[in-house]
C-alpha cells in the first residue's frame, strides 16, 4: 500500500522480502533452470508432489514421470519465477504479437508457477494468449493441467481454465444443435475428462471442483439415453462405497433431475415444484394432462419414459437409501440424500390426481417414514447409536414440519385433525432425544 512503511516482526526479525538477497535470487535462478530442463527433458510426467528433504539432498526427484520438488527450493523458485515473469511481462506487448523470446520466457515461468500455485490468474490468463497465438497447444496444455490437479486437486481456477480450453475442442464446442451429441459418449475426451473427475473425487474427499467439471461435461450428453443411464448406474455404485460424500449425492441429485426434465414425461415439471407446490400443483397436474407443446414433443422420446420410468428410478433408490442407512449408520449424507428422495417422490405422487386421493397415498407413507426412523436405530453400537439417533430425529422433524407443512396444504379440511394426530404423536417420540440432545440443553 502507498505510504505505508514496511515494518518488521515484533522481535526485529525481517520480513521474508527482505531476506532475499542476491544469493538467493541467484540460488533461486539455478533451481528455476534446473526444473526448467527437467520438465522439458519429460513431457510425460503425470505427478507432482512436494517432498519434505534436508538441503544436503536433492531438490528434485525425476523417476518413472513422477516429480518430486524439495519444500525448502520453493519460496526460492516461486520468489524468483515471479520476478522474471513480472520483468517479462511489463518488456512484452501481450495485446499484440509477441516475439519469440519473450513467448519462450513466459511459457516457462508461467508453468513453474502454476505448478506451484494454480490459484494464479495472471499466469493462466498470459497462457491463454499462449494459445490463442498457437505457442501453446491445447493437448500439451490438458496435460499441464492435469499434472497440476495430482497436487492441487482443488484448485478453481484451474479447473475453469479446463473448461475454457475444452469449449474449443470436439465434443465440447458449441454447436447449434443437439444433433451431433448423440455419440458423445464414447468420444475419447469424453472419456478422459469423466476418467480425471473420478480420479479427483475419490483421492480428495468432497472435491467440489472436481464434481462441478464432471457436471459441466455430463451436461453435454444432451438427451443420450445411454449415456444418462450409465451415469446413473455409475453414480450409484460410487454412493454405494463413499457414503460419507456429500458432494457424490449432490452430483446424484443432478442426475435425477436430468432424467426428470428429459425423459420424466408428465414429470418433467416436478423439479419446478419445488417451492410453492401447492400453488404450482395445479398448473403441473394441467400441463401433465394436456396437450404438449410443439418443443416438448420433438424433445420427447419415442415411448413415453424412453428407458426411464421415473417412479421406478424413486422408488429404487428409495430402498437402496434404506438399506445404506441400516448397513453403514450415523452418517447425515444418507439422511440429507433420503430428504431429497422423499420430497420428488411425493410431488411425482401428487400428479393426476385429485386432492381428496392423496390422503390414502401421503398418510401411509409419512407413517411409513417415521416407522422406518423407529427401526434405524435398533441394534446398534453405542457410537453409531448416538450419531444415527441424532441424525434420525433430524429427518423426523422434518418429516412432521417440512413435509406436513406441504401435505396439510394439499389434503382436504377433514383430514386435517388426523394430520395433527400424527404430528402430535411424532413430536412425542422425538421428545426425549432431542430434550437430551447436548445442543438444546
Amino acid at each position: 500500500m502507498h505510504g505505508v512503511k514496511k515494518q518488521q516482526g515484533e522481535q526485529g526479525v525481517p520480513s521474508i522480502r527482505d531476506t532475499l538477497t542476491e544469493r538467493h535470487l541467484k540460488l533461486g535462478s539455478e533451481l528455476y533452470n534446473k526444473l526448467d530442463s527437467l520438465v522439458e527433458s519429460d513431457p510425460d510426467i503425470d505427478e507432482l508432489g512436494f517432498l519434505v528433504l534436508e538441503k544436503k539432498s536433492p531438490e528434485f526427484i525425476l523417476e518413472q514421470h513422477k516429480l518430486g520438488i524439495s519444500f525448502w527450493c520453493i519460496p526460492l523458485i516461486y520468489s524468483y519465477t515471479n520476478k522474471l515473469f513480472a520483468a517479462v511481462l511489463k518488456s512484452a506487448d501481450i495485446s499484440g504479437t509477441i516475439g519469440a523470446s519473450a513467448t519462450k520466457a513466459l511459457h516457462s515461468t508461467t508453468r513453474c508457477l502454476v505448478l506451484i500455485n494454480p490459484d494464479n490468474h495472471t499466469c493462466w490468463n498470459v497462457r491463454k494468449i499462449l494459445i490463442q497465438q498457437g505457442s501453446v497447444s491445447m493437448e500439451s496444455e490438458l496435460k499441464l493441467l492435469s499434472l497440476v490437479f495430482t497436487k492441487h486437486p482443488k484448485s478453481g481456477i484451474a479447473w475453469s481454465h479446463r473448461r475454457w480450453i475444452l469449449r474449443q475442442i470436439e465434443p465440447f464446442r458449441p454447436i447449434g444443435t443437439n444433433a451431433s451429441r448423440k455419440s458423445i459418449y464414447q468420444h475419447p475426451a469424453f472419456q478422459v475428462e469423466m476418467s480425471l473427475c473420478e480420479y479427483n473425487a475419490g483421492h480428495n474427499k468432497n472435491n467440489y471442483y472436481a464434481w462441478t467439471h464432471r457436471l459441466w461435461v455430463f451436461e453435454h450428453t444432451s438427451q443420450d439415453q445411454h449415456a444418462i443411464a450409465a451415469e446413473l448406474k455409475w453414480i450409484r455404485d460410487w454412493n454405494s462405497m463413499h457414503v460419507s460424500e456429500h458432494s457424490g449425492f449432490h452430483y446424484k441429485h443432478h442426475v435425477l433431475l436430468k432424467i426428470l426434465r428429459c425423459f420424466g414425461g408428465k414429470y418433467k415439471n416436478v423439479p419446478n415444484c419445488l417451492t410453492d407446490f401447492v400453488e404450482k400443483l395445479d398448473e403441473s397436474n394441467s400441463t401433465a394432462t394436456g396437450q404438449l407443446s410443439e418443443n416438448d414433443a420433438k424433445l420427447q422420446p419415442k415411448h413415453e419414459h424412453g428407458k426411464f420410468d421415473p417412479i421406478q428410478i424413486f422408488e429404487t433408490d428409495i430402498k437402496d437409501n434404506e438399506a445404506m442407512i441400516k448397513l453403514y449408520p450415523g452418517f447425515e449424507s444418507l439422511w440429507m440424500h433420503r430428504r431429497f428422495l422423499f420430497t420428488i417422490y411425493i410431488r411425482m405422487n401428487a400428479i393426476d390426481r385429485e386432492k381428496q386421493a392423496l390422503v390414502e397415498i401421503f398418510m401411509p407413507l409419512l407413517r411409513s417414514q417415521l416407522d422406518f426412523v423407529k427401526h434405524s436405530c435398533l441394534n446398534l453400537l453405542t457410537h453409531d447409536l448416538k450419531n444415527q439417533r441424532r441424525h434420525a430425529a433430524a429427518f423426523k422433524m422434518w418429516c412432521i414440519t417440512d413435509v406436513s407443512r406441504i401435505l396439510s396444504g394439499i389434503f382436504p379440511k377433514k383430514s386435517i385433525d388426523q394430520l395433527e394426530e400424527l404430528k402430535k404423536m411424532a413430536a412425542a417420540s422425538l421428545h426425549t432425544v432431542w430434550s437430551n440432545h447436548p445442543l438444546l440443553r
